[in-house]
């Protein structure tokens, strides 16, 4: 049994979800908001719009460049936390099994190990900024 499942979407399936982001962005709610969003994103004021279309294509394709590149580098950064857990399922159940079982003794009352309810402080006396 695979890990993870990997889904292809095929080419009726990108349509689809094409077909649905055109129509999120011509609804009512997002489309009066266009040309504020560009005027803002490219520091053009709002009279200038037509005029310059060179800076707002450009202002405009390097906003959505930053914004693909994050939310990309956001969903490879949970996939594979999300496959490293995966990966570690068995240790972790385990990990989890002493940690519930260790709160279950404290709760109940009985004592714990001396080392398990130590109390450990950093000092940042020797960091504060002087005044």
């Amino acid at each position: 049994m695979p890990a993870l499942a990997v889904i292809e979407l095929g080419p009726a399936g990108l349509a689809i979800a094409f077909a649905a982001g055109v129509v999120s962005f011509t609804s009512p709610c997002v489309l009066p908001l266009v040309p504020g969003y560009l005027s803002f994103v490219s520091g053009v004021g709002f009279d200038e719009l037509g005029a310059r279309p060179r800076r707002v294509t450009l202002s405009t394709a390097a906003f959505v460049a930053g914004f693909t590149t994050m939310f990309v580098a956001l969903g490879a950064g949970v996939a594979w936390f999300g496959s490293a857990l995966l990966a570690n399922r068995r240790s972790l159940e385990i990990v989890a099994g002493v940690f519930i079982i260790l709160a279950a003794i404290t709760f109940v009352g009985l004592p714990l190990p001396r080392i398990l309810s130590l109390e450990r402080r950093m000092s940042f006396d020797r960091f504060r900024p002087m005044p």
